[in-house]
């Protein structure tokens, strides 16, 4: 991951190419997801991952969201290629998901990351943009000289979002002398 990859070399994680390579792949990856429905809601400096041959991955959907519409067109396509399959009865209305989804969208994925948009819980539908704008967090993160400026952010460590925690993280952002970036 992000987390590990070049650790102990700044000059090498600051490599405008890498940073070209990560960023143009992480953000086509979301946008792809987010036209076929789904929302990964998690873009973490653990969930981004640089193999060896210099091939970046989006990891860890487990947090994705998926709108009930591409649900319920995957329901239909798994019936029609299994019909009679007993096991679908005990798949839950796809719309019901959707909406406990939504009742802790804030709240899901690494605070230090998130969006402000989604830590000032203001968005009643997390999109596309609030995965990006965590991709720049991640991309600031990685490329940072003193991360534990970042890691001593009050939304670092969890806990419940507030206004006065994103408006703590836009601070820490806006601090480029701390972040030697």
């Amino acid at each position: 991951s992000l987390r590990e990859y070049r650790a102990d070399d700044l000059n090498a994680r600051r490599d405008p190419e890498l940073l070209k390579r990560v960023a143009t792949a992480v953000t086509r990856c979301l946008w792809d997801a987010s036209q076929a429905g789904v929302r990964h809601r998690d873009i973490s400096i653990g969930n981004i991952c640089v193999d060896e041959d210099g091939t970046v991955r989006v990891i860890d959907w487990g947090y994705a969201m998926v709108e009930s519409e591409t649900l319920e067109a995957y329901r239909r396509r798994l019936k029609k290629a299994f019909p009679g399959d007993p096991s679908f009865a005990s798949l839950g209305n796809v719309y019901e998901i959707e909406r406990e989804e939504r009742m802790y969208d804030s709240s899901i994925g690494t605070p230090c990351f998130l969006s402000i948009r989604v830590l000032f819980i203001q968005c009643e539908n997390r999109g596309v943009v609030d995965d990006i704008e965590s991709l720049l967090y991640v991309l600031i993160y990685f490329v940072a000289k003193d991360r534990s400026v970042l890691e001593n952010m009050p939304a670092w460590s969890g806990g419940q979002q507030s206004k006065w925690q994103a408006r703590k993280k836009a601070a820490a952002f806006i601090e480029a002398d701390y972040l030697h970036t």
